[in-house]
């Protein structure tokens, strides 16, 4: 999945690109190219890795919180079956410190 890439986008619109990718292959997308929605896995590397797991931590979250209520908008059957994150930086603040501990942090997106 292509999403629109900082500094152009913001970490939101990064999301919502990966989210509506995520909503099209649970909610039958993939069966019209001969996949199965029932077998979907996610994958990313880096700043990928982290959108994938924000992504699939919100759709767990959408669905945690409408249990019980049926559907509401923006939600498909349907779930993730696995995921593999490799080298994300999940612990911004972390991350940032790791860069400065190493003096590369002037170059990152995060330096003010």
């Amino acid at each position: 999945v292509r999403y629109g890439l900082y500094p152009s986008f913001t970490m939101e619109e990064m999301l919502e690109d990966i989210s509506a990718a995520v909503d099209f292959a649970l909610g039958g997308g993939l069966e019209e190219f001969g996949g199965d929605a029932s077998k979907v896995s996610l994958m990313g590397h880096s700043a990928g890795a982290q959108l994938v797991a924000m992504a699939a931590l919100r759709r767990a979250q959408l669905r945690s919180n409408a249990a019980g209520e049926g559907e509401f908008p923006g939600t498909v059957p349907g779930e993730i079956e696995r995921l593999l994150l490799v080298s994300g930086p999940y612990d911004i603040p972390r991350h940032y410190e790791w860069e400065r501990a190493r003096g590369v942090h002037i170059l990152s997106p995060m330096h003010i």
